[in-house]
């Protein structure tokens, strides 16, 4: 369920009931700071947006630890789960007869950035964020992840140098 306000979600509600509060849930997640609202993982659970099923279990993790309850479920917490049979990367760049070195060329990466976008899912905001406006400009359509493109993992600006060429 989306929810206007996300003092409306389940998970905010419960910090009521356990006494913590949402900057102490939002670093025992350990997930990446998105600035954007609708990238950000955290925020599109408080929204009852989808999210990946990776952050769903950090968060999930998360709440048990605050709370010493294993019982919660996602359902309990409002956390929409990503339609797991949404097109991959590979599969829409495909579909629209492109390559990754069309995507890599025209967003001004290399091709190694845009290779592990599609090979890994993940990548920085930014480099995500240039990929995936350039898929639109090229294809004419615009994808968002979690909604018609399969999500992403967000790496923080110094993680991507250490493992942009880890196998």
């Amino acid at each position: 369920m989306v929810y206007s306000d996300y003092i409306k979600s389940p998970l905010y509600q419960l910090r009521f009931m356990y006494n913590f509060n949402i900057p102490e849930l939002i670093r025992a997640t350990g997930l990446p700071h998105i600035p954007e609202v609708c990238s950000n993982p955290f925020d599109r659970a408080m929204y009852g947006l989808p999210i990946q099923r990776v952050y769903a279990e950090q968060i999930l993790l998360a709440v048990k630890r605050l709370t010493r309850e294993d019982s919660f479920t996602y359902e309990q917490l409002g956390i929409v789960l990503e339609d797991e049979s949404l097109p991959t990367f590979r599969q829409v760049v495909e579909q629209h007869h492109l390559t990754l070195a069309d995507i890599a060329k025209h967003a001004g990466l290399p091709l190694a950035v845009v290779s592990r976008i599609d090979e890994k899912a993940e990548g920085t905001p930014c480099d995500l964020s240039l990929a995936l406006a350039s898929l639109h400009t090229l294809s004419g359509v615009f994808y968002a992840p979690c909604q018609n493109i399969r999500g992403f993992l967000y790496l923080k600006q110094g993680q991507w140098s250490s493992s942009l060429f880890k196998t």
